[in-house]
This record gives C-alpha cells, sequence and structure tokens, in this order.
C-alpha cells in the first residue's frame, strides 16, 4: 500500500490561517481523525497476556519459573 499525499490549493485569500488564493497546502491530521484507522490497527496489533509458571505470556512459561527461583 502506498500513502497518497494531497496537494490542496486555496479557493480565496483567507487571512484566518494565512492562505492567499491558489497557495497550496497540505491538511495535518491525526490518527484519531481517520475513520476506521483504530479497529485496522488493533487488528495489526500483536498483545500477550502475563505470563505465569504454566503458561506462556510475555515470556515462556519456563521463563518465568526461572525468574521466580
Amino acid at each position: 500500500m502506498s500513502t497518497k499525499i494531497v496537494q490542496l490549493k486555496a479557493s480565496a485569500d483567507n487571512t484566518n490561517i494565512g492562505l492567499v488564493k491558489d497557495e497550496p497546502f497540505y491538511v495535518v491530521t491525526s490518527a484519531d481523525s481517520v475513520v476506521g484507522l483504530d479497529k485496522f490497527i488493533a487488528k495489526q496489533a500483536v498483545t500477550y497476556q502475563p505470563a505465569t509458571e504454566t503458561d506462556d505470556g510475555l515470556m515462556t512459561a519456563d521463563d518465568k519459573k526461572n525468574l521466580m527461583q
């Protein structure tokens, strides 16, 4: 997947945001502003349960046993 960067052009002078007609600009946004991005990221994230001496988690159960000795 490639990232698209969209350059816009001011349709008129806008002193509130410091743009003049036909001046190019880019929209700056944050990840939480993109609808559905949080769900997409959650699907990609690897999560681990805490390890116990009998169940693997972020570390193996054997490593946990050794750590607890």
